[in-house]
């Protein structure tokens, strides 16, 4: 089969798998309560090993597949332009790789903090003068990342109370700007309780980070948030598409198939666990999963468009961005996929042995398709 026909075929099966896992969750977990956290720990276990499985194959693709191969690409685009150096021209442009979706991702991250701290949780009054509201503001801010801090270390319940509650703050001398803050307290039980206006459930193992994340946010400009995630989310996929869409090698296509599809499917999945979380209707919900679900596809076209680019210039542009791809891929790996599942301190051992399995078994893949090709 033609390597062309073979990344049509290949886009075409991403996008069919991607769209299915992500419409799992919207069938069905759109039909429960949006404010039950009730995944049971099993699920969430094997969804934590599954992506610690991806995390290891992502690790051997970046340095047993893409980075040998745009190393290879580069050293002949230079020999063909009858450049001598020997600056690591590859190893140079896979950094700026990793920085380009680095700086994307913080600017999507800082256009959303920036809403929030617009919309906070909490109104600040408007007859207080600058340095008064700077406080205030510090203060709110505070509070709120040190409860996203407690909660994602386990620690117990918080529960927001009014500075008028004298069995809490009798004791309490607080300076005049904070006497009119609602204080954060731990609460000495364990609590159950559907979320409202005043609690933060605990997090657990029925709550994961992200949906803690979405709690302590305001909800007012959720829209916007849903968008900026899943854009972000979209332009890596659509770069890890280009990186696969780029390849020539038929066995360096399989490769990268293997890792993008079960990554991605684990992606769509999650996306379709938020959409559900959303209450989005179900054809809404189809309707976003249908768009969302086209950035692989479309960065695969794309890196078919660049790899058909005539003469040199297409060569140089095909280099280049399997050197940049690489570099993405080191930061969905490194910055995202390895430090959110260690980041728990739950099976901290047997998440390393997934990293490794799948470290392992991506490298048997590519010694058996190797001897054979």
């Amino acid at each position: 089969m033609d390597s062309q026909v073979l990344l049509v075929v290949t886009a075409l099966i991403v996008y069919i798998v991607m769209t299915i896992c992500a419409l799992i969750p919207v069938c069905i977990v759109a039909k429960k309560s949006s404010k039950d956290c009730n995944f049971s720990r099993g699920t969430e276990r094997i969804m934590s090993f599954c992506n610690c499985m991806a995390g290891g194959v992502f690790i051997a693709m970046c340095f047993l597949g893409l980075l040998p191969y745009a190393q290879d690409k580069t050293r002949k685009v230079l020999e063909d332009l009858n450049i001598s150096t020997d600056f690591p021209a590859a190893e140079f442009t896979c950094i700026l790789g990793f920085f380009l979706i680095m700086s994307v991702e913080q600017l999507i991250l800082q256009c959303q903090q920036s809403k929030n701290l617009q919309k906070g949780t909490w109104d600040i009054p408007q007859n207080l003068d600058e340095t008064e509201r700077s406080s205030k503001l510090n203060y709110y801010k505070t509070v709120r990342d040190e409860s996203a801090s407690e909660q994602l270390l386990g620690k117990k319940p918080l529960e927001v109370v009014s500075p008028e509650s004298p069995s809490i703050l009798k004791d309490v001398s607080l300076p005049r700007i904070y006497q009119n803050v609602p204080m954060v307290t731990f609460k000495e039980e364990d609590s159950d309780e559907s979320l409202s206006p005043g609690k933060i459930p605990q997090a657990g193992p029925n709550c994961s980070h992200h949906q803690v994340e979405m709690i302590l946010k305001n909800k007012s400009g959720g829209t916007l948030r849903l968008a900026l995630l899943y854009m972000a989310i979209s332009i890596h996929s659509m770069f890890e598409g280009m990186a696969l869409g780029l390849q020539t090698d038929q066995m360096k296509i399989f490769h990268l198939f293997f890792a993008i599809v079960f990554h991605e499917a684990l992606i769509a999945f999650s996306v379709g666990i938020t959409m559900a979380k959303q209450q989005l209707t179900l054809q809404q919900g189809v309707k976003y999963i249908l768009i969302f679900s086209l950035a692989v596809p479309l960065g695969i076209f794309l890196g078919l468009i660049v790899q058909q680019a005539p003469g040199t210039g297409g060569s140089v542009a095909s280099a280049i961005f399997q050197s940049l791809a690489a570099g993405i891929f080191l930061h969905v790996t490194f910055l995202e996929l390895v430090p959110a599942e260690l980041a728990n301190s739950k099976d901290r051992m047997a998440k390393v042995a997934f990293h490794f399995l799948g470290f392992v078994a991506m490298a048997l893949v590519t010694i058996t398709m190797g001897s054979h090709h």
